[in-house]
């Protein structure tokens, strides 16, 4: 998959979303909505540099996950919950 297509991005999003929704329903369940536009120019102002197209991407349709009761680094969920948090996430 190439920078440049994101029909493929969406497809590819679009599977494993429809995966976690049957294997991992509250992994899926918490999920956050899209980050907005200010909060990504944002969070590229403050790295100093634009961000990936397909991590622009994942952002635009999930801001991170919302984190469980008790939840600490160890606790085992998707990839993108362990190294991604959201664009307003600053440390």
């Amino acid at each position: 998959m190439s920078d440049g297509d994101p029909a493929a991005f969406g497809v590819a999003w679009g599977r494993f979303a429809s995966w976690l929704s049957v294997h991992c329903p509250v992994d899926h369940a918490s999920l956050r909505s899209p980050a907005s536009a200010k909060e990504i120019r944002a969070l590229e102002a403050q790295l100093g540099f634009p961000l990936h197209p397909q991590l622009r991407a994942l952002l635009e349709r999930h801001n991170g996950v919302m984190k469980r009761p008790n939840q600490t680094i160890t606790t085992p969920g998707p990839f993108f919950r362990s190294c991604t948090g959201s664009a307003e996430q600053t440390s």
